[in-house]
């Protein structure tokens, strides 16, 4: 899937804007597309850093009015390199809006894709995460701050209750990237899980969830889960724009509390592409 930008969610001067995961080398490579929406012209350098928050390089954009500028990364070399990109204006020029592809390639055949939009930064975040045999969820994390930070991740089942909890210490501007069991204070989880990771951080911070599954044919596949703020708020009715069934398909649909109180109830009403009612068997 793709992140779509909207332009009255771009960030504001005083909030960082950051892909808090790419990766590149060993088969991977990663894409980035910058958009300016707005009339005027924009510029800035889009700034690279390893897991330790060290710079690694940079590169100037410059986009014309409802322009795109595209950049890939060589995808080079066998040594898979990680970490995160900072998107950082000119002085007095607006933000764009973008997203962040990395793909991972094989004998020149493009094994799997995922799309990492330009992440909202906070201080508390919750995201579905699993792990079994075949499927492994993980999280990237980055201190978006220029102090160290205390991240606290807490794992929690399907009914709220805790299970483990740790607390790391994240550097300035530095990344935290691992799948669950490799999570330092969760490695010996029992297995399978299904749960939420709960983590929260007195500093600001940019969470992705991502997820990773071996298909029967060894492949590893990878896509992105976006995590949920505890933000408290709430709307009054929320959309899936997409789902598909049945000829070899199936939907997973993940529902779960954003920190507010109390229970939560409703209904799910599945709808064709004309707008018409379907009766979809669900369990």
């Amino acid at each position: 899937t793709l992140p779509v930008v909207d332009p009255a969610t771009l960030a504001g001067p005083a909030i960082p804007a950051v892909f808090p995961h790419f990766v590149d080398g060993g088969g991977w490579s990663s894409q980035i597309m910058l958009i300016n929406p707005g009339n005027s012209a924009t510029s800035g350098t889009l700034r690279f850093a390893d897991p330790a928050g060290q710079p690694i390089s940079s590169l100037e954009y410059s986009i014309p009015p409802r322009g795109v500028q595209h950049f890939v990364t060589p995808g080079t070399g066998e040594a898979v390199r990680m970490g995160t990109v900072a998107i950082v204006p000119s002085p007095n020029m607006p933000w764009p809006g973008g997203l962040l592809i990395f793909s991972y390639t094989k004998s020149d055949i493009r094994v799997t894709e995922a799309g990492v939009p330009v992440s909202a930064v906070g201080t508390a975040f919750r995201v579905y995460v699993e792990a079994s045999d075949a499927t492994q969820s993980g999280i990237a994390i980055m201190n978006t701050t220029a102090n160290p930070a205390n991240v606290r991740i807490e794992l929690m089942d399907l009914n709220g209750a805790s299970l483990a909890a740790t607390t790391i210490a994240v550097r300035a501007n530095a990344q935290l990237a691992a799948f669950l069991t490799e999570i330092p204070g969760l490695q010996n989880l029992s297995l399978p899980i299904q749960g939420l990771l709960r983590i929260t951080s007195a500093s600001a911070i940019a969470v992705i969830g991502l997820r990773g599954r071996t298909n029967e044919r060894g492949d590893f596949l990878i896509t992105t889960t976006p995590p949920v703020a505890e933000d408290g708020s709430s709307s009054p009715e929320l959309f899936f724009p997409h789902f598909v069934d049945a000829g070899g398909f199936t939907t997973q649909f993940i529902l779960f509390s954003n920190g507010s109180n109390g229970p939560l109830g409703g209904t799910i009403r599945f709808l064709s592409q004309s707008g018409q009612p379907l009766d979809v068997k669900v369990r």
